[in-house]
């Protein structure tokens, strides 16, 4: 359990693509309306947010990650690099661009 009594199978990490309606208070300013552009159709690059909860639970708990929040992480960079690679393979899918060593 965490410091501030959250499950460890809380989700820590949230997609724009699957972040509308959540709002400010978990996601952030700047997340909130990024996954509110996405639901509209916009074009939004393929990202994710790491909730607000998150950065409290770490800061609760003294600099150290809540349990689980890494592999979140780890999994949406994953996520975010197939669909750069997938759809975006001309523009993204040169070198400089590699996202090969995360995950």
């Amino acid at each position: 359990m965490a410091k501030s009594g959250i499950p460890p199978d809380h989700k820590w990490v949230i997609s724009f693509q699957e972040g509308n309606g959540v709002g400010r208070g978990l996601l952030g300013s700047k997340g909130a309306e990024l996954a509110e552009m996405s639901s509209m159709g916009l074009p939004v690059p393929p990202r994710f947010t790491i909730t607000t909860e998150a950065w409290r639970e770490y800061d609760l708990a003294n600099c150290t990650f809540p349990e689980g929040l890494w592999e979140m992480v780890r999994a949406a960079f994953r996520s975010v690099r197939t669909i750069i690679v997938v759809k975006d393979r001309s523009v993204f899918g040169r070198p400089q661009f590699d996202m090969g060593n995360v995950g």
